[in-house]
């Protein structure tokens, strides 16, 4: 017997890695925001006098950044203070920023259910990682009432921005029939659409397409790969709604012999 999976958070670390590292977490802002927290990390004095100025006058954007500065430097209750001035003003970026922090328990004392809060209002505003870290926790019941539907719904919706853990996860929901019927075509294109996105969710995406090849007709398993074609050029949410749409029976009448 196969052992039950857990879903996991998608890690995006912290917010202000996105501006220092190669691939990193959620910050916004203008060009010239962007620029100054750079120098400011690394160690221009006076950009970063200037972005904490600006964002003791209650400048957004420059609130989120300095919390990613003070996040990149580990002082997290501080990051965790900046964050929540830029969220409170709607800063869909802050606000998963600061999920992450509740999530991690890391400035703050761990507490799914304020991430959950905050992951909702970043997931409102169509950012893809509260969205699937939103479902995550609907999935595994934290900080909010276990439900997977509501875990597919966020799920659906970030695997149709292309991120890769959200198609994996949702593909788990399809393999088990959590809340929705047990597909197993379903369950093994959106694990190889997983595994084809280039992000670090492939090779659990791999490992889990390749566990349930053994259940499936050489059939079903070409049905599957057409359905990853068919979920990268239109969306997952459109393919599969296709691809369970009932076709219709199309009846022939006889010719009568003249």
């Amino acid at each position: 017997m196969r052992k039950s999976k857990q879903f996991s958070i998608s890690i995006t670390v912290s917010a202000a890695l996105i501006l220092f590292s190669a691939n990193a977490f959620a910050i916004s802002g203008g060009d010239a925001v962007k620029q100054l927290s750079s120098q400011a990390y690394n160690g221009d004095a006076a950009s970063l006098q200037t972005l904490k100025q600006d964002a003791m006058n209650g400048d957004a954007a420059s609130e989120n950044w300095y919390g990613g500065y003070l996040d990149a430097k580990k002082d997290y209750a501080q990051a965790a203070m900046w964050y929540r001035k830029a969220a409170d003003q709607g800063v869909a970026n802050a606000q998963i920023n600061l999920a992450m922090l509740y999530a991690n328990g890391q400035g703050v004392a761990q507490d799914y259910a304020q991430a959950a809060v905050w992951y909702k209002k970043a997931a409102d505003h169509g950012v893809v990682d509260a969205q699937s870290n939103l479902g995550v926790l609907y999935a595994n019941g934290q900080g909010v009432t276990q439900d997977y539907a509501q875990a597919a719904a966020w799920f659906r919706k970030a695997a149709d921005q292309g991120d890769g853990q959200a198609q994996n996860d949702l593909g788990l929901l399809y393999e088990k029939g959590e809340s929705i019927p047990q597909n197993h075509i379903i369950a093994y294109a959106l694990y190889n659409l997983s595994a084809s996105n280039g992000r670090s969710s492939n090779n659990t995406a791999l490992t889990n397409r390749d566990a349930i090849v053994p259940l499936m007709s050489e059939a079903q398993i070409k049905a599957g790969q057409g359905l990853a074609q068919e979920m990268a050029a239109n969306g997952v949410t459109a393919a599969i709604g296709n691809y369970l749409m009932p076709r219709k029976k199309i009846t022939y009448q006889k010719r009568k012999h003249q």
